[in-house]
């Protein structure tokens, strides 16, 4: 059963597929009694009534890598450890190809230690590259900075 608001897609392949051709991204707007929803379409496409079987039910999924560790300089060096933990744990755990995941996110608190180096700058510009030759699938890695002593946007 799905709820009002819940996001879908119409048409839409299973996990690790390639894209199915026609499907869409919509949102339930009418629980119907007889088993079939009242979808809008992201597309502009207007609202149709669809059965639950060509619905996939969109589920986001977060991995939250945290490293501790008692060196209190916390240096590009051990940044550099953490992030290469991180992407071996998605690698061996073949979330990248099943998930066609080709963007990486990372967070910073913008210390400067960590961030404001030219070996961490050196290191991130070349990981993308790196690992596409590895791994043999296109990555890019996006890192945006908070605010110094920020911790998951509760700082």
């Amino acid at each position: 059963m799905l709820a009002v608001g819940t996001e879908v897609t119409v048409n839409g392949e299973k996990a690790g597929e390639a894209e199915a051709e026609g499907s869409h991204h919509a949102v339930v707007a009418i629980v119907h009694g007889d088993g079939s929803y009242s979808v809008d379409g992201s597309k502009g496409e207007g609202r149709k009534v669809v059965q639950r079987a060509c619905l996939r039910h969109r589920v986001l999924v977060q991995h939250v890598f945290v490293g501790i560790t008692d060196d209190g300089k916390h240096d590009s060096y051990s940044m550099q450890k953490f992030s290469e933990q991180e992407f071996k744990w998605l690698v061996d755990n073949d979330i990248l190809k099943t998930q066609m995941i080709t963007v990486l996110a990372q967070h910073s608190d913008n210390a400067a230690q960590h961030f404001k180096s030219s070996k961490s700058m050196s290191w991130f510009t070349k990981l993308a590259e790196e690992h596409t030759a590895l791994y043999g699938q296109v990555i890019s890695s996006v890192w945006d900075f908070g605010c110094p002593g920020e911790w998951l946007g509760c700082g």
